[in-house]
């Protein structure tokens, strides 16, 4: 059996940066289209785990807003929730966003973030 790591096309790493998440999704209620400050804990070429301080249902759109912080760098892509969880025993939840609309240059930038942490 296989595991995470040996599944994912590209490597993931421990990192909290700061994010703006903001569901684009026009069919959603105002109050659920508000942008959201969060902070990831590992990030890839591919994508992103978040903890977050409201339920964002599976396929949910979103605008991300990347700062990353080694060096100081901004960027921004879209994405799509493909998990979502409860974190035991708080009103947190934790998910996962994989990127489906990213530059090259997001891309790059990302890669060379990835390599340059795990070092």
């Amino acid at each position: 059996m296989q595991d995470d790591n040996s599944r994912r096309r590209n490597q993931r790493v421990d990192s909290q940066n700061s994010l703006t998440l903001t569901p684009v999704m026009p069919e959603l209620p105002a109050t659920d289209r508000r942008a959201i400050q969060v902070i990831s804990t590992d990030i890839s070429a591919g994508g992103l785990r978040v903890r977050l301080p409201r339920f964002m249902p599976v396929k949910s759109r979103l605008k991300i807003e990347i700062r990353l912080s080694a060096p100081p760098r901004c960027a921004a892509a879209v994405g799509e929730v493909r998990w979502v969880r409860q974190v035991p025993g708080t009103e947190l939840y934790e998910a996962g966003i994989e990127f489906d609309s990213a530059s090259p240059d997001l891309l790059r930038m990302l890669r060379e973030y990835v390599a340059a942490v795990s070092m």
